[in-house]
């Protein structure tokens, strides 16, 4: 096996080589995870064991601009990751969380977007200004931290035990 340096690929190709003990997040319907889990070899992490890179994660939220070349096209066709180095997670669309595979779904004037970047300047670059109007960009994505998870939840039972 070649040697194997630790990256963070936030937009992988389709043809990039998973090798044992990398870590893959998936984003999509979450009522499909149990045909992740029929894959030979895969198993799911959960708790403190799981740690996301917070400081080369990013996240977006912009909506399609009157003028987007995407306009019309869907993430797959219009290439998306490649074309802005980013993954959209999800697309509401009048309000309404659109569901299913987004990556087929045409894209019109107005949708949201919730975008997840490695990059923390992707969205300044001129080039993207005509397809979306940027709600939030660039926010590190917040992660749990247990030791204030932990004392939120001792205040709060102590708060109801007050009140009784």
């Amino acid at each position: 096996m070649p040697f194997y340096s630790a990256k963070h690929l936030i937009s992988p190709e389709p043809c990039e080589i998973i090798y044992a003990e990398d870590h893959l997040v998936f984003a999509g319907d979450i009522g499909h995870i149990q045909q992740l889990h029929k894959i030979e070899g895969m198993q799911s992490i959960a708790g403190a064991s799981f740690n996301l890179d917070e400081h080369s994660s990013h996240f977006s939220e912009a909506i399609v601009s009157t003028t987007s070349s995407l306009i019309g096209k869907t993430l797959i066709k219009s290439d998306f990751r490649s074309a802005y180095g980013a993954t959209v997670l999800a697309i509401y669309r009048q309000g309404n969380r659109i569901r299913g595979r987004i990556g087929n779904t045409a894209l019109q004037a107005g949708d949201l977007l919730i975008i997840l970047s490695g990059s923390d300047n992707w969205s300044q670059d001129s080039h993207y200004t005509n397809d979306f109007y940027f709600l939030r960009f660039n926010e590190k994505l917040p992660l749990l931290n247990p030791w204030k998870a932990f004392l939120l939840t001792f205040f709060l039972v102590v708060m109801v035990i007050s009140i009784m």
